[in-house]
């Protein structure tokens, strides 16, 4: 079953701050990170990432690494009566390998 993926209007405007504010690099992992989320939150989003303790019915789901850049993530709800996912929060988080 085919998903839509929508972003709350303050995580999309995080997203910009921090692609505005990144490096050619950063910005190019940056993008191909979110376009991974959201092509993997298009199928089955109830079941990929983890359940995210203490919110119900609130995922995670982290995207492909490439090193050195740090791992992006994003916390999302499935709305399945609506067959939408919504993303509510970005994350990025470094690696100390």
């Amino acid at each position: 079953m085919r998903y839509t993926v929508t972003w709350a209007p303050e995580t999309e405007t995080e997203l910009l701050v921090l692609w505005l504010s990144a490096k050619p690099a950063e910005r190019q992992h940056l993008t191909r990170c979110v376009n991974h989320i959201d092509r993997a939150l298009l199928r089955n989003p109830e079941q990929k990432g983890a359940p995210l303790r203490g919110h119900p019915g609130f995922r995670f789901y982290v995207a492909p690494r490439v090193p050195p850049q740090p791992y992006v993530g994003v916390v999302y709800e499935v709305l399945g009566d609506d067959r939408v996912v919504r993303v509510h929060q970005l994350r990025t988080i470094s690696s100390q390998a």
